[in-house]
């Protein structure tokens, strides 16, 4: 009863998407499993901070990542503060138990030479989805766009400089290309055209399925994560680390870290701050291996 009131609280009232609503729903019936199993509870609002202390540990056990431990505690948090704003618990178990601390890993980059290689047109089929899943790639490598933004792409974004992208909050961005990716780009739109028109389709969707909807989320995984596999080694293969590799390709080349914020839609200078200290390792490691009294 209080999952379904709490589902609805987040469509109707916070307007959270639908890929938001699976992933707290998921989260809080993991959680209630997790209570079910371990301690026999059956209601939600029986949860004290113990119980949500130890179903972290848990997740630790199982190697689960920080970042994914605290969203799974941000999902009860929230549940938990829905409950008490309706006076059906007294205190928020969730917010009495700290986060997890988060390591400051370096992400792995694939170098640029290795990414130019997706511009081979024999590592895809020679179909239009071929074409489609190559184009993909190159778009998120060549504008750092989130895999959401590219989702919901259309044509009419798409300009000889640029593409033109709403990131989270409805805030328009301009992120620019080079004419090498233009020249792709429009190809791939008049391969598009004649495919639409030939199958007598029509969909706004810059890329779309085999049914002619707008990509999900995992089929733009698995293009990339596929395609990756095939030029590099790095163990995480999706569509943030092309995103990781545009924004530390910038900075390599110099780039300025508020250009970088800029166009990777960061609100603060924090977030992008991560990819200045991949850029200063890599120019540490670089120098390490290259300068000759390092080599005595």
């Amino acid at each position: 009863m209080f999952l379904q009131a709490f589902q609805n609280f987040l469509k109707y009232e916070k307007r959270y998407s639908e890929h938001t609503l699976k992933a707290y729903a998921s989260d809080l019936e993991e959680f209630q499993q997790y209570i079910s199993t371990y301690y026999d509870l059956t209601s939600l609002v029986d949860v004290g901070s113990f119980h949500v202390r130890s179903f972290l540990v848990h997740l630790m056990e199982l190697e689960l990542v920080p970042a994914t431990i605290n969203r799974k505690k941000s999902s009860l948090s929230s549940f938990y503060s829905f409950l008490l704003r309706r006076n059906e618990i007294s205190e928020n178990p969730a917010d009495l138990v700290a986060t997890v601390k988060a390591s400051r890993r370096l992400p792995a980059i694939i170098p640029a030479a290795d990414l130019e290689q997706l511009y081979r047109n024999d590592l895809f089929t020679g179909d239009f989805w071929g074409r489609e899943n190559q184009m993909v790639c190159l778009m998120l490598y060549n504008t750092g766009m989130r895999r959401s933004e590219l989702i919901h792409a259309t044509v009419d974004q798409i300009h000889p400089e640029g593409v033109i992208v709403k990131g989270k909050g409805e805030k328009e961005r301009f992120l620019p290309f080079s004419k090498k990716f233009f020249l792709s780009m429009n190809q791939y739109i008049n391969e598009r055209e004649r495919l639409l028109e030939q199958e007598g389709k029509s969909t706004p969707y810059l890329f779309f399925s085999k049914s002619y909807k707008k990509l999900n989320p995992k089929a733009v995984y698995n293009i990339v994560s596929e395609t990756l596999s095939k030029i590099s080694t790095v163990d995480h293969k999706g569509p943030h680390m092309l995103r990781h590799a545009f924004a530390t390709h910038l900075l390599d080349e110099g780039a300025d870290i508020s250009s970088v914020q800029a166009l990777l839609g960061h609100r603060g200078l924090g977030a992008t701050q991560i990819y200045t200290q991949v850029s200063i390792e890599r120019l540490k490691n670089a120098h390490a291996k290259a300068h000759p009294r390092n080599k005595k």
